[in-house]
């Protein structure tokens, strides 16, 4: 499995953060099911106190309330309702 590479963003971008997996194996299958029902989601690789995280994240969006309508809808599926929106500054590091 492949996941997308992390779009370029600048100050005024907002995301919708999905989910963080310890394991990249579930961050990239998540990645590839939200990519195939049409969103632009990507994972990325953070450091952590436990380890290195593989954060989800949908986006970017131009403003806040258009990653909240996309939070709305993804937080439909249970396994998603941690779903929230976070303004973004830079670009991250990701995987692919």
């Amino acid at each position: 499995m492949r996941a997308a590479i992390a779009p370029i963003v600048n100050t005024d971008a907002w995301v919708v953060q999905v989910a963080a997996f310890a394991n990249p194996e579930r961050s990239a299958a998540l990645v590839e099911r939200l990519t195939d029902a049409g969103m632009p989601a990507y994972q990325l690789v953070a450091d952590s106190a436990h380890g290195a995280l593989h954060i989800v994240r949908v986006g970017p969006y131009r403003g806040a309330s258009e990653a909240d309508d996309i939070r709305a809808q993804l937080r439909r599926m249970p396994e998603l309702e941690g779903a929230f929106v976070r303004n973004v500054a830079t670009a991250p590091t990701a995987t692919h």
